[in-house]
């Protein structure tokens, strides 16, 4: 016979090694196997719980579980509960043998003994299956009405169970929540409103219209709450019964939302709650802390009056004052909500919340930055912007890459004045250029281009100049120059350092007077010293400082009124870098000098390039981009491009042309120095301008590529390979190709698209739409970008709602033609509406060509 349990516990506690726990467990488990072969019926209960140790020790326990339900079908009342007690511990609702306890547990609910009914309700609410659920749907409906108030929770309890696993049976339910609300009991209260709640979530259209009569009933309960209407043995802190309030309130939200009756009758409650709430003196507790924060998601989710929205977001702000960091976070996160209800009302807490971006947990500065970003407008950037810029310099490195980027795109679409937006970037470089990314400097340096200003060129190159000198020579000089400044400097002084003074020439960029007036001669002398030391810049920009430079001197020795004093000594440096050990500097100064001989080509090569439209990658507005959408209207909507540029040519065909010119698109503001070309060089005429490398990736494309593969030129010969064009393949040559791709695939939704090309070259696409969640999908939307080049059109599709369960029973065509051959790429936007909870989701994915056969 085996050991007591108290004995074998001792016995697992006096083990020294894993070694002996596991050889006495073994021992034991033999012990219990001969035990339940034997049929030993005296001690099935003691060995079962030694089972139960067993399992919690991490032991398999599997040969164990038939003794559960057969001490589940003793009469004995502490054989059952030990039976209960193992089925909940041991079993899952996977289990298959769980299906055989189903006739016991019937039998337990009609019992006299409420005891043993409550053991029966309890394992069902903990490991019901949906077999199990739907056999007893009706013995637990018939206990919700039951005259013991033990029996009454407990029922409710496992009815949110059966909801939850049987959607299909819940009607039955529906009738019973009224006089749950009703009932005196605190546990069945708390349980009721539970029930109400799944109720609505498991079918909000037609459950939560019948449950909203009971509106009134529930703001009676909280009334009575704040009152003396209830035992005070469920008090926390002085708080009445908060567990109750909070489930209560919870309910309220889902009632009230979208229903301007329901809202008005309780919103007069929810101002009570928090003013009484707030008034309990002594310093708020956990306890009012949660019901304030329930009572303000109920009342920014309902219809509720500017006053009554104005009172919680104030109640907000005081969470921020709070010392306990997890109450800060819950009310920065709740007032990030609050800013598309009313932002006028969170614009008052701004000074705290720029506050909180100083905060010392990281989680609370990052959740601050992104309420501060939310927050920011024309009036309003100016001020934030430069208590962010304070903030940067002492702030710790790994917060510095998200306080750099959401920087960046506040004064790209904030900013006053061009003059502002660089004296912000330049300074943002310098105190953290290695964090900068590369688009950010980008829309700078497209920004200053677009002004066509020359007072605003003289500024930008005075102030970035400054800026790169006193990284280099100034007082608190840096060892590494970041490399996004230095790549900016020059960009900005080989382009317009014409419209600077000549200046004395200097032999040295450490003769400069710090504060003075910017020369070309001065920008020369520090463009030299970058050539001789771009590679000690840091950054990802650090290694192509030098690159640019050397184009920089040579942009400027071509310019009309710098030519004559600057040209010999732009001269002397190509000579000196043809032999550097920097390949690309090496070609670029053999070239350079090569251009230098031909004074019309190397002027026509060296201008100025064009003004660009501003159009900025990561921040452009919503209204300058479209996207053909599943009723084929046009939708604004930038962060499915990821680039303004992406469908802005007119062939497109979906929608208004944005901006021609984008940044990070056909021309890289960076690396495109050359600005274009032209003059006779031996009899050729050379373009207009130096054409950009074909693009060989299609995500490139998709990104904003906006012109056909060029094709080669004499100055294309000159100036490398990587200028002429790779033969395209005609239309009418390419095979018909077919493929069917999973285009998106997540919690359920599936989007499969049927690609089918014709032989004229286009291409059909037949989508199909998946639903395997146990909820209907209303509101479903479709959009669509495709790369420029490429026509979209989008019929609409077959029904907007997606029925649960269901695969392709919704369908939606569209038809792609090429104006130019490049690879096909889409990027897809899923937008629906979840018709159980109301919840909107928005989901994004894509198809690149390597998803494709090589005929598509």
């Amino acid at each position: 016979m085996s050991q007591r349990l108290a004995e074998f516990i001792r016995g697992v506690r006096a083990c020294r090694t894993a070694a002996e726990e596991r050889a006495l467990v073994a021992r034991e488990a033999a012990a219990l196997r001969t035990a339940f072969k034997e049929q030993d019926n005296a001690h099935r209960h003691r060995n079962v719980a030694k089972l139960m140790f067993m399992h919690m020790l991490g032991y398999p326990t599997h040969f164990g579980q038939m003794e559960c339900l057969k001490l589940i079908a003793e009469e004995s009342f502490a054989d059952k509960r030990v039976g209960y007690l193992s089925l909940s511990l041991l079993l899952d609702e996977r289990q298959e043998v769980l299906m055989l306890v189903t006739n016991s547990m019937k039998s337990d609910l009609t019992s006299k003994n409420h005891f043993v009914v409550g053991l029966s309700l309890c394992a069902l609410g903990g490991v019901g299956s949906p077999e199990m659920c739907r056999d007893l749907a009706s013995e637990v409906c018939r206990l919700l009405n039951s005259q013991s108030s033990y029996v009454r929770k407990k029922a409710c309890l496992a009815s949110v169970r059966i909801v939850k696993k049987a959607p299909d049976v819940t009607e039955q339910f529906l009738g019973a929540v009224p006089s749950l609300l009703n009932d005196r009991h605190h546990g069945v209260l708390i349980a009721g409103a539970q029930l109400a709640l799944e109720l609505c979530a498991c079918e909000p259209k037609e459950y939560v219209p019948r449950i909203r009569k009971e509106v009134p009933t529930i703001c009676r309960i909280l009334n009575s709450l704040m009152g003396t209407g209830f035992a005070s043995e469920h008090d926390v802190d002085g708080i009445p019964d908060p567990f109750l309030q909070v489930a209560l309130l919870r309910l309220l939200r889902v009632l009230g939302e979208d229903d301007a009756e329901a809202s008005e009758q309780m919103s007069d409650l929810l101002a009570s709650v928090v003013s009484n709430t707030q008034g309990t003196g002594g310093g708020m507790k956990q306890a009012a802390y949660s019901i304030l924060y329930e009572c303000v998601r109920t009342i920014m989710s309902i219809k509720a009056a500017s006053g009554l929205r104005v009172l919680a977001i104030n109640t907000l702000g005081k969470f921020l004052g709070n010392r306990d960091n997890n109450i800060r976070y819950v009310s920065l996160s709740l007032l990030a909500q609050c800013v598309r209800v009313d932002i006028q009302a969170v614009q008052r807490h701004r000074s705290v919340v720029v506050e909180c971006v100083k905060d010392a947990d990281m989680s609370i500065r990052r959740r601050a930055l992104e309420l501060v970003y939310a927050l920011v407008n024309e009036t309003n950037a100016s001020t934030l912007t430069k208590e962010l810029l304070d903030y940067l310099h002492v702030a710790d490195v790994e917060f510095k890459a998200d306080l750099v980027e959401k920087l960046c795109q506040l004064v790209s679409m904030y900013a006053p004045s061009v003059a502002f937006y660089v004296d912000t970037v330049t300074e943002v470089m310098v105190e953290a250029g290695e964090h900068i990314k590369e688009n950010a400097v980008r829309s700078l340096l497209a920004a200053v281009s677009a002004s066509g200003d020359d007072s605003v060129y003289r500024h930008s190159c005075q102030a970035l100049f400054t800026a790169c000198w006193e990284c280099y020579f100034g007082e608190n000089r840096k060892t590494r120059t970041p490399g996004s400044l230095a790549c900016a400097t020059c960009w900005v002084l080989g382009e317009y350092g014409d419209v600077l003074d000549i200046g004395v020439a200097q032999a040295n960029a450490k003769d400069f007077a710090a504060g003075g007036q910017v020369t070309a001669s001065a920008a020369v002398a520090l463009i030299e010293h970058i050539v001789e030391n771009g590679r000690e810049c840091s950054g990802a920009l650090g290694f192509f400082a030098s690159h640019y430079a050397i184009t920089a001197l040579a942009k400027l020795a071509s310019r009309a009124n710098l030519e004559g004093s600057l040209r010999g000594r732009v001269e002397a440096v190509l000579a000196k870098t043809k032999g550097s050990s920097i390949l690309e500097v090496q070609a670029r100064s053999v070239e350079f000098s090569e251009l230098f001989r031909f004074n019309v080509a190397r002027k026509a090569a060296f201008e100025r390039m064009p003004a660009m439209e501003v159009a900025n990658m990561a921040t452009a507005p919503l209204e300058e981009v479209s996207v053909a959408s599943a009723d084929g209207g046009a939708a604004a909507v930038a962060d499915l491009l990821g680039g303004a540029d992406l469908l802005g040519d007119a062939g497109n065909g979906v929608g208004p042309a944005a901006p021609a010119a984008a940044i990070g698109g056909g021309a890289d503001l960076l690396g495109d120095l050359l600005g274009g070309g032209g003059g006779d060089i031996g009899g050729m005429t050379a373009p207009a301008s130096a054409p950009a490398a074909a693009p060989v990736d299609p995500l490139a494309a998709l990104m904003g590529d906006s012109a056909p593969p060029p094709t080669a030129t004499g100055l294309g010969g000159l100036l490398g390979s990587e200028f002429s064009a790779a033969p395209q393949m005609p239309v009418a040559m390419q095979p018909a190709a077919s493929a069917m791709v999973k285009a998106f695939d997540k919690d359920g939704v599936s989007v499969t698209m049927n690609f089918s090309k014709a032989a004229d070259g286009s291409v059909t696409v037949a989508a199909s739409f998946g639903n395997a969640t146990p909820s209907d999908l209303n509101s479903f939307a479709l959009q669509v970008a495709v790369p420029k080049g490429i026509t979209l059109e989008m019929r609409p599709a077959s029904s907007s709602s997606i029925p649960a369960g269901s695969s392709g029973a919704v369908t939606q065509t569209m038809r792609l033609q090429r104006e130019v051959m490049r690879p096909l790429a889409l990027r897809i936007r899923v937008s629906y509406t979840v018709a159980s909870t109301g919840a909107a989701v928005q989901e994004m994915s894509q198809v690149d060509a390597s998803m494709l056969p090589a005929g598509l």
